[in-house]
């Protein structure tokens, strides 16, 4: 019984595990300057096979001590992988963050945070 418990359990964990996206950062610094225009890149990895958003503008994007001038379409790079550009501006000193968020039936409220510094 206590195995079947600890099985039980443990393939519910993956089923969670396998079933939310993965959001990834990328920027050349997280030190920027007050009033620095910058770039940064966001891919979303979908994990899982049928995603309930209906859309890739379902995932949104919050800020603090930044303001997002601009962004670019999703692109699907290659299968469930998916990019766009962030032009950012920093305009507040301090410790400051962009953030990705979800909210989908399936998972859930999902996010990613990249926390910078502005100087």
């Amino acid at each position: 019984m206590k195995r079947l418990l600890t099985f039980v359990l443990l393939m519910a964990s993956l089923f969670t595990l396998g079933a939310a996206c993965d959001f990834y950062f990328e920027v050349a610094s997280t030190s920027v300057s007050l009033k620095e225009v910058f770039y940064v890149k966001v891919t979303v990895v979908q994990t899982h096979n049928r995603c309930t958003l209906t859309s890739m503008d379902d995932y949104h994007f919050d800020t603090d001590g930044f303001g997002i001038l601009g962004k670019t379409a999703w692109k699907e790079i290659k299968p469930g992988v998916f990019e766009t550009w962030l032009k950012v501006e920093s305009i507040e000193k301090g410790d400051g963050w962009i953030k990705i968020y979800k909210d989908c039936t399936k998972e859930g409220y999902q996010e990613e945070v990249l926390s910078m510094s502005i100087v």
